[in-house]
């Protein structure tokens, strides 16, 4: 994955529209489906997952690069675990929802069924 287009700028350009896109999608989810935890594979800032607690979900884990400005998080830094997602991910634990957006065209191929998975 290339590291160098994700920088503060980038994640500051994107926050604002990513945080209403967030909130759209997770409330229309939330009408039928009321998770209790989430974890947002690929999370950036973590803003789906401020999202998510805004709508009044209880635990959120975000999980990306450890290249991410932990200052930039909408979320507690407790909240969020740097991964390499280039490799498999065990968090020894489920969750009642996935989010993953705009994260697995950036891995390589071998990883796809992993990723899902």
């Amino acid at each position: 994955m290339d590291r160098s287009v994700y920088d503060r700028t980038f994640f500051e350009q994107q926050a604002s529209g990513s945080l209403v896109s967030g909130s759209v999608i997770l409330n229309l989810l939330f009408e039928h489906f009321r998770p209790r935890s989430i974890v947002d594979v690929g999370c950036g800032t973590g803003v789906w997952l401020k999202a998510a607690l805004d709508a009044g979900v209880t635990e959120v884990l975000g999980l990306d690069g450890d290249y991410l400005d932990r200052n930039q998080l909408a979320i507690d830094p407790d909240c969020f675990l740097p991964v390499d997602l280039t490799e498999p991910v065990d968090l020894g634990r489920r969750f009642d929802l996935a989010v993953s957006v705009e994260v697995a065209e950036h891995l390589p191929f071998q990883r796809s069924e992993s990723f899902v998975g």
